[in-house]
């Protein structure tokens, strides 16, 4: 969990800082059982968000969703983040992707979960049916704030399905 004006940085060591109302909170949850993993990703606001955010977690929800849309049987891994960038560049905001748009996921031993699956540019991995991955876009603005959005997905023959049932709208407390 991140929260606050931290948000807009990557893997932080908790603080003893109370979260203040109006701040966001970033949350990357993790599970197992049976040695296979799943992650999932949410941003909260405390109370209302200013508009800047919501928009740029808009762009953040339509990136996941066209990539998403272009992870397919046979798609170059590369491919999938060539397509989420595109509504982050018409927006402005490609260079403020902060980590790649996406990673296998399935049985594994500690302490890693991840398969060696990379859903990032230069990759030249082929997705499979029956691969089970996570998809997330994560946006920073060092010094002010910081979204992501995502979760994990199988990928079946004919559609991509994810795992999610909560869905990815920005929840508001």
């Amino acid at each position: 969990m991140t929260y606050g004006r931290r948000t807009g940085y990557s893997h932080l060591t908790p603080t003893d800082r109370v979260v203040q109302s109006g701040e966001l909170v970033l949350f990357a949850f993790a599970g197992v059982a049976r040695r296979y993993h799943c992650s999932m990703y949410r941003t909260v606001s405390l109370g209302e968000p200013p508009a800047r955010v919501r928009e740029v977690y808009r762009v953040a929800e339509e990136a996941l969703h066209t990539g998403a849309c272009a992870a397919v049987v046979g798609a170059l891994a590369s491919d999938v983040e060539e397509a989420a960038l595109v509504p982050l560049r018409r927006a402005g905001l490609d260079a403020h992707l902060a980590q790649r748009f996406g990673y296998g996921v399935s049985a594994g031993y500690p302490p890693s979960w991840l398969e060696p699956l990379d859903i990032v540019r230069g990759s030249t991995q082929r997705l499979a049916a029956g691969m089970v991955f996570c998809l997330h876009c994560v946006l920073k603005f060092p010094g002010e704030f910081g979204v992501m959005v995502g979760g994990d997905f199988v990928l079946h023959r004919d559609r991509l399905e994810f795992l999610d049932p909560t869905g990815t709208e920005l929840r508001v407390l």
